[in-house]
């Protein structure tokens, strides 16, 4: 009985965030991220150097670690819930190849009070014109 009150008061404690969620939630221990797939013109996914999510001018995430063949770059997840607010919070994805930024996109980020949630925005992204074709990869017009 006094481990089902400590997960209980744990549930609790972990639902609640800066807005106070309403709803009492007991949240799971999965880990959950927002990610992006970048692709070029020929639906090829395209190696980066490094991406940030910004708020409000601000850089709140960044990932410099990116392996060469990766399938999906994460603009935030569960540790960032507290900067987000449940109804959505505006953020900006950035991301850079060979020193140049190729990706600027607008999303609506939220959370359920336990998770991260997507809420709004593009969820497979085409590097800039000019990056493509400075690569030798003709643009779609």
């Amino acid at each position: 009985m006094k481990k089902l009150i400590a997960l209980i008061t744990l549930g609790l404690i972990w639902s609640c965030d800066s807005e106070k969620c309403s709803k009492v939630s007991i949240c799971t221990d999965s880990f959950e991220s927002v990610d992006v797939q970048i692709l070029d013109q020929n639906s090829n996914l395209v190696a980066l150097d490094s991406t940030a999510t910004h708020k409000s001018g601000t850089k709140i995430y960044s990932f410099n670690e990116i392996e060469e063949e990766m399938e999906f770059f994460e603009i935030l997840n569960d540790s960032h819930r507290g900067l987000v607010k449940t109804s959505g919070s505006e953020v900006i994805f950035r991301a850079w190849k060979d020193g140049e930024l190729v990706i600027e996109e607008p999303y609506i980020i939220g959370h359920d009070c336990c998770h991260i949630q997507y809420i709004d925005g593009a969820r497979h992204l085409v590097p800039l014109r000019a990056y493509l074709e400075r690569a030798g990869i003709q643009a779609l017009h």
